[in-house]
């Protein structure tokens, strides 16, 4: 899943999201920015992952180029 979401005048925030299964763990890799305009989209993709019940949810980071305040909340509400 991809989104392009605009942003501030000459700002174009980009957000991937791709979920990968690996026996009962599910790892939600995260790429782009995650700002107040994409992190809806990366909460309905952290409910969506939960909602399968893994065993173990991994939220994969490491190529993130910008988190903002929003981001993290989505990340401290998250179950």
């Amino acid at each position: 899943m991809a989104l392009s979401a605009g942003g501030e005048p000459g700002r174009r925030s980009i957000l991937n999201l791709t979920v990968v299964q690996s026996g009962r763990t599910l790892v939600l890799v995260v790429e782009g920015d995650v700002d107040h305009h994409t992190a809806p989209t990366m909460s309905e993709a952290l409910e969506s992952a939960l909602a399968r019940r893994p065993r173990r949810l991994v939220v994969d980071l490491s190529e993130v180029w910008f988190l903002n305040s929003a981001g993290l909340e989505v990340l401290l509400r998250a179950p």
